[in-house]
């Protein structure tokens, strides 16, 4: 039986990155966050389209179909879908880390986010 996990893997992330240059309200954050002009209510627009970004890519890729005996298996899922929601969790932090720091920037308050 081959392995389908890297194949699957690399569809699903270019369908997640594409989705995510498509998305105008991905634009709209990084816009505000460039400006300065973010708070957390962007950070929550800004993480629940990624989230939305990655669910189209993994409905669009993942089926009976093109899985093993139409299953999906742990040590499927364990290489695909936790590298992206990992990546999922890393650009969410990252974000807000970016929204805290200008919010306690504008506050005068000099603490680094952790």
């Amino acid at each position: 039986m081959a392995d389908i996990a890297p194949e699957l893997l690399e569809k699903i992330r270019k369908d997640y990155e594409a989705n995510i240059s498509n998305s105008k309200k991905i634009q709209v954050a990084l816009k505000k966050a460039d400006q300065g002009k973010a708070d957390y209510i962007t950070a929550y627009d800004y993480a629940k389209a990624l989230a939305d970004c990655l669910s189209k890519a993994l409905n669009a890729n993942i089926n009976g179909d093109i899985l093993p005996n139409g299953r999906m298996y742990y040590n499927i899922a364990e290489r695909v879908v936790n590298p992206l929601l990992t990546a999922l969790e890393d650009e969410t932090a990252a974000y807000c880390d970016r929204v805290q720091k200008t919010l306690n920037e504008n506050a005068g308050i000099g603490i680094n986010p952790v």
